[in-house]
């Protein structure tokens, strides 16, 4: 008969409890498979498990059930399509998987940037071509080449890595939203952005979407905290993430650092002249001073007409290029090319500085779906219509509860949109970069949406009331 010492070491493994050591041997093998097969899928997955704990820190019970269904299902369905697209990638014909075009220039150029690192050699037109998109989308660039240089080359980390920073932008501006406009405005829009079609397949892809997304969420939430922060070292601490984030964005994209210091300064300027009521009354007399002023100066009408046709000049290029477009100015422009923009006159620049922003909301019309993915956009056009005129409740409602954070995102909306919609004239490319601020318009949707809601609620009960009370004068006159 085994006496209890002999037991107790025939029920352990290493000084550990034989269950947890079996657990413990299975998980970590099934770790060290996985990282052999993508490591930069693994520290994705570590990063994706912090960024679901902070998503659920300090939430209720029942809260916390519906965020983190929200989330993990958003996150499997991310992940079976990966693994879809995976499975359907020709490998003998593709030298990369693409799942869109313009994924083939962040992939070549990352591995092109991991290979010019190690010494490998590549071709000189190669080494040139790495480095011609410095300026404006350099930074997802080296991010996806430094992953590769750390981990190893991966196909799919790009995708990976978008999926962490989707995320991580999403759940950080959920936390914001939430503690600013309540728990349900930022549930209904968490799961708007997270299921939202288009915003599902960029987070997806190897674009840079994802990071900018991203880094937008971090100006916004850094700039509040700018001035919210409890002490002086937190606040600079917030100061300096929002210049470091400004600058991030400005190797995203072209103009990015201008329009994010933009952003941030308008925000603020709105929100201390919104503070007093003279204050307002002041902002709005010396606004008119200064358009009068700017409208009878010469000089000032010429640097606008000259703003006005450099971005005409990027919009006719978009129309030129492959696939269906739309047009924001008269029609001679067209036939002439630049030449004929030199010849714009005022009223032709007004006219199109009314069609660009009215165009960025509205295209693609249902008329103008002339493809099949034309109509299977449709949809979501016909929501994003919806969602729209719910965040012109919401931006009005935000103002009460929370105005700088309100001026941030609608300071970030204009700033990043009026970029989009002064520039594009191809409907793909438009569709592509305005969803950069409908996550932003999502949150104020949501606002709107719960803001309606209530004033329903709150009208029916009142209805109610008075229903009731006219009954029981009626029974009183009565005598019953």
């Amino acid at each position: 008969m085994r006496g209890p010492r002999t037991q107790e070491m025939t029920e352990t493994f290493c000084g550990l409890p034989k269950k947890i050591a079996v657990v413990g041997a299975v998980a970590g093998a099934g770790l060290a498979s996985v990282w052999l097969l993508s490591p930069i899928g693994v520290c994705v997955g570590v990063a994706i498990a912090f960024i679901f704990a902070g998503a659920l820190r300090g939430l209720t019970p029942r809260e916390r059930r519906w965020v983190a269904g929200l989330l993990g299902t958003a996150l499997a369905l991310r992940l079976l399509a990966l693994l879809a697209f995976s499975l359907l990638v020709d490998y003998d014909r593709d030298q990369f998987p693409i799942l869109i075009g313009d994924e083939n220039y962040s992939k070549n150029i990352s591995i092109w940037l991991h290979n010019i690192y190690f010494g490998i050699p590549i071709s000189p037109s190669n080494f040139s071509n790495a480095f011609v998109w410095r300026s404006t989308s350099g930074g997802f660039f080296y991010v996806l080449a430094y992953a590769q240089i750390l981990l190893g080359p991966a196909p799919f980390g790009g995708h990976f890595l978008n999926i962490a920073f989707f995320f991580a932008g999403t759940v950080l501006m959920y936390r914001t939203v939430r503690a600013s406009y309540g728990p349900l405005p930022a549930l209904g829009s968490l799961a708007v952005v997270l299921f939202l079609p288009t915003l599902f397949v960029w987070s997806i892809s190897a674009l840079k979407e994802s990071s900018h997304v991203l880094m937008l969420s971090v100006i916004v939430v850094a700039a509040l905290q700018t001035v919210r922060a409890g002490t002086w070292a937190g606040r600079a601490a917030a100061l300096g993430l929002t210049a470091g984030s400004i600058a991030v964005v400005g190797t995203l994209r072209s103009g990015g650092l201008t329009i994010g210091i933009a952003t941030v300064l308008s925000a603020y300027a709105a929100t201390a002249v919104t503070a007093r009521r003279w204050m307002r009354i002041l902002a709005i007399a010396m606004a008119l001073v200064v358009v009068v002023a700017g409208w009878q100066s010469s000089r000032v009408q010429a640097r606008a007409l000259t703003l006005v046709q450099e971005a005409a000049s990027l919009h006719v290029g978009h129309v030129n290029t492959p696939g269906y477009s739309y047009k924001l100015l008269d029609q001679r422009f067209y036939r002439h090319g630049a030449p004929g923009l030199q010849t714009m006159t005022m009223a032709e620049a007004m006219r199109f500085a009314v069609r660009a922003p009215v165009s960025f909301v509205v295209v693609p019309t249902p008329w103008q779906a002339a493809s099949r993915s034309g109509l299977a956009y449709l949809p979501q056009q016909m929501v994003w219509y919806l969602l729209f005129i719910l965040a012109v409740v919401g931006c009005v409602v935000g103002f009460k509860r929370d105005a700088l954070l309100t001026f941030l995102l609608l300071a970030t909306c204009v700033s990043y949109g009026a970029a989009v919609a002064f520039t594009s004239g191809n409907i793909g490319t438009m569709v592509r970069h305005r969803d950069l601020v409908v996550p932003i318009v999502v949150w104020f949707s949501g606002l709107g949406a719960a803001s309606i809601l209530s004033w329903t609620a709150v009208l029916a009960k009142r209805r109610r009331a008075d229903s009731l009370s006219r009954f029981d004068t009626l029974s009183t006159d009565a005598g019953l």
